[in-house]
């Protein structure tokens, strides 16, 4: 018997001419990434769960192994600051971001224990636009541990014991074809929000905000 387990968001408009949404679905124990929207044919549906009575499909778009980076944050809950974020991002980088959606909140303002947040970044310099879900959780001593294997493998000094002082964790994961100069920008605008830095998925290297503008620049030439 096949195991399935979903994550999905929908925004459905007023006018229920537009639906739009994104998710994960595990099955089996891996991991996909979905994309929503309507569907143009209602009478042939593609691969894919529905939703509102057919207005809506659900595609897998491709298959992930988890987050692409893991950000060390020193927050004392596990969620994204938007607003810091934000200003960081206009104020720093020239960039624009616009919140799409964010989950996992408690209503009451209690502190999150984890949460989600749907990103869209403009490079209008560069000329892109792009897509990004950051999951905020917290650290694990597992993460420590890559975090020092990490700056072992790319001789980042002192980034790991940076890491250490990071009570919390943003796992960024891009949208499918995001560019590449896009989610370097996305890791140098949230390590400088997150005061803290970034690790590839297999902890190949240990970065901050200079390392990621770095990599942004050489992907762009």
């Amino acid at each position: 018997m096949k195991r399935l387990e979903a994550d999905l968001s929908l925004r459905v408009d007023a006018s229920r001419a537009d639906v739009r949404g994104y998710g994960r679905v595990e099955l089996d124990g891996v991991l996909h990434r979905l994309r929503c929207g309507r569907h143009p044919q209602l009478d042939t549906p593609p691969m894919g769960g529905f939703h509102d009575d057919a207005l809506a499909f659900c595609r897998v778009e491709v298959k992930v192994a988890g987050m692409d980076y893991l950000v060390f944050a020193q927050e004392k809950q596990a969620r994204v600051p938007l607003a810091r974020l934000l200003q960081n991002a206009r104020n720093y980088f020239g960039l624009s971001v616009t919140v799409l959606d964010e989950q996992g909140v408690p209503a009451d303002g209690t502190a999150a224990l984890s949460s989600r947040v749907l990103l869209e970044l403009e490079n209008t310099q560069r000329g892109y636009r792009a897509r990004f879900e950051v999951a905020a959780r917290a650290a694990l001593a597992a993460d420590q541990v890559a975090a020092r294997s990490a700056e072992e493998a790319s001789r980042a000094g002192g980034m790991a014991d940076l890491a250490q002082r990071c009570g919390v964790v943003w796992e960024l994961t891009p949208a499918p074809l995001a560019p590449q100069p896009a989610v370097y920008d996305m890791c140098a605008l949230l390590a400088s929000t997150a005061l803290g830095p970034v690790m590839p998925r297999d902890a190949s290297a240990l970065f901050g905000v200079r390392g990621a503008l770095e990599r942004a620049r050489r992907a762009s030439a």
